[in-house]
């Protein structure tokens, strides 16, 4: 910088959601903490007060892979949806953009009983959402519930960031709140009371 002069190392962070905060004093050994945008530059101060910038430079930090912000269960109708053809959908929020399980069958995470059911996956790469959804069908007949270490497990083999980390989180327990149990059994004659005996005729 010349005789009288300075050099500042400064920094901007970028943040996951795209926020861009002010530039800030740094040191020339710079600690990186959180994943994100990071922009680093010199400025240069002479001794009449002159100042110039340096190029930026860019790093960009993606250390950790996605976890997950918020996991919800919705019904297609809440008044019904433990019926024949009814959904519960599993939406899951991460706190970044997420590749991988955009569609395919899962049958590990939602149980109806003891027994696994098919859940359809469904999600755009680049995204921060997916969702997993359970269709009743007929003969389902137990407690619907979520097992969260079967989630994990999938979530980890499927899905990763756009640096390629793999999903990196502990997930709680979704379904503490019970949800509907779902009735995918027809109804026959015998529920309705009806008996035929003793008839005879043609039909036509």
């Amino acid at each position: 910088s010349g005789a009288g002069g300075s050099v500042v190392y400064q920094v901007r962070y970028t943040d996951l959601a795209g926020t861009t905060g002010s530039w800030g004093s740094t040191t020339p050994n710079p600690t990186i903490g959180n994943d994100g945008l990071y922009e680093f530059k010199a400025v240069v101060t002479d001794a009449a007060g002159n100042t110039a910038d340096s190029n930026v430079f860019k790093v960009n930090v993606a250390a950790t892979g996605p976890t997950l912000d918020s996991a919800v269960v919705t019904l297609s109708d809440p008044s019904s949806a433990n019926s024949i053809g009814e959904t519960y959908t599993l939406t899951l929020t991460f706190d970044k953009p997420v590749n991988g399980l955009n569609a395919g069958d899962n049958t590990t995470v939602f149980n109806d009983g003891d027994s696994g059911v098919t859940g359809v996956w469904d999600g755009d790469n680049g995204a921060l959402t997916r969702t997993l959804t359970y269709t009743v069908a007929t003969g389902d007949a137990g407690t619907i519930t979520i097992d969260e270490t079967a989630l994990a497990t999938a979530l980890v083999a499927g899905l990763t960031d756009s640096a390629g980390n793999a999903f990196s989180d502990t997930i709680a327990n979704i379904d503490a709140v019970a949800l509907p149990v779902a009735d995918g059994v027809v109804p026959s004659l015998a529920d309705a009371g009806i008996s035929i005996s003793g008839a005879s005729g043609t039909a036509g």
